[in-house]
């Protein structure tokens, strides 16, 4: 997919810092990706389960140059909650954490070096966290191109696509889109996620899939005959996000929702 220069506002999206000698082991014990990995030119996506192994938060972590701070990069409408889940592990290590929402704005980069790659997926373009008076020397495109472009390549948008404290994350493609690591030690719900996956036991996942004209709402039911096989997530125009049991993904059987066709998209 050949990109043109040009950068987004992703004014959804909030931004947390973490300083202080324990960030990094903090971040450890609670989050499902290895922030060992970390770096200044290497950022992580990672998530915070329940104890059960569900989806709470996710964020894109950088750091800067000498490492002494980490930035989260959060779902905007709950960072609140995030921020109260974060205290609540803190305990007493020594981690500072705040929200800088006010004074940075966070920026899709696409076709351009800036900033650093989005570790979800390459074609997601560059994150760049800039000041709020600041704006990339570039064209400004529209908040919907970046919609257009996230689910064209099939990537769920937080909690707006994965259900907070019901849905496991390999439901949500965690693994493809370099969100976990089964390598690491213990985090809030590592047992469970890594006997869901070593044992085989995820049964849906969150596909893409177009329609001839718009797509139905969220929440839509799509059927397999008379089947109820999963449902419609996030969308715009024809392009839409699905929840859908495994066992229907096969050219054995037609998808619909609404009484519209769907088109299953790689």
């Amino acid at each position: 997919m050949t990109q043109i220069k040009k950068a987004i506002h992703l004014n959804n999206r909030g931004l947390v810092s973490l300083s202080g000698a324990d960030k990094k082991s903090f971040l450890q014990a609670i989050i499902t990706n290895d922030i060992e990995k970390l770096a200044s030119d290497s950022p992580l996506y990672a998530a915070i389960l329940t104890p059960q192994a569900k989806y709470l938060f996710d964020f894109l972590l950088s750091q800067n140059a000498d490492g002494s701070v980490i930035y989260m990069d959060c779902e905007l409408t709950r960072i609140d909650d995030l921020l109260r889940r974060l205290t609540m592990y803190k305990l007493r290590a020594d981690v500072e954490i705040k929200n800088i929402s006010d004074a940075f704005n966070i920026w899709s980069v696409l076709g351009n070096g800036l900033g650093f790659v989005d570790p979800r997926h390459v074609e997601l373009g560059s994150r760049l966290i800039l000041a709020k008076d600041q704006k990339p020397d570039m064209d400004i495109a529209p908040y919907e191109n970046y919609e257009t472009l996230r689910l064209t390549l099939n990537i769920p948008d937080a909690s707006k696509d994965i259900e907070v404290e019901k849905r496991p994350v390999l439901e949500a493609n965690y693994v493809a889109l370099n969100g976990v690591s089964f390598t690491k030690g213990c985090y809030v719900g590592q047992e469970v996620t890594a006997r869901m996956q070593h044992r085989n036991a995820v049964r849906k996942h969150i596909y893409g899939i177009g329609f001839a004209d718009d797509a139905p709402e969220f929440g839509t039911i799509i059927y397999a005959g008379d089947k109820k096989a999963g449902h419609v997530l996030s969308s715009q125009n024809g392009l839409a996000l699905a929840l859908i049991k495994d066992e229907y993904i096969d050219a054995e059987h037609s998808l619909s929702a609404d009484g519209k066709d769907i088109e299953l998209r790689s």
